[in-house]
């Protein structure tokens, strides 16, 4: 089946906002996680004939929005506007994750193990207790005792 003229116009707006959402959420300078994913199709491609469409799609109101996922790892909503399906998941873990940008060198680790190895030295660190010892008082003691 062909796609009709406000399916192609739904379909183009919906990938534009999708583009834009991913671009700023996964690319932009301030962040740079994917866990922005979508997914924008026509539902007419899925069937073969018109009476087929109509039979499984055809009672749906125009605007549907469902939640399909929504756990500790993932939430995925599916949007049916017309005849396009918009499908979009924003994965839950991966903000969670440290990720570094810079490849790491050897310079890098040597850094951060020196940087670790100062705090804990000055953390674990205990001021050494003295004792001092007057060998003139204890040689004068000894003198006296043993006269």
């Amino acid at each position: 089946m062909d796609t009709r003229l406000i399916t192609k116009i739904i379909m183009v707006v919906a990938r534009t906002i999708c583009r834009t959402i991913h671009y700023w959420r996964c690319r932009s300078f301030l962040r740079r996680l994917d866990d922005f994913k979508y997914d924008v199709k026509d539902l007419r491609q899925q069937y073969s004939t018109k009476g087929v469409y109509k039979k499984a799609v055809g009672s749906f109101p125009f605007y549907i929005k469902k939640v399909l996922v929504n756990d500790d790892s993932e939430r995925t909503i599916a949007i049916k506007i017309g005849d396009c399906m918009i499908k979009y998941s924003f994965d839950k873990i991966r903000k969670y994750l440290d990720v570094i940008d810079v490849p790491l060198t050897e310079t890098t680790i040597n850094e951060n193990v020196a940087i670790a190895l100062a705090k804990a030295t000055t953390q674990n660190h205990h001021v050494a207790s003295i004792i001092n010892l007057n060998r003139e008082e204890r040689d004068g003691q000894e003198r006296k005792s043993s006269s």
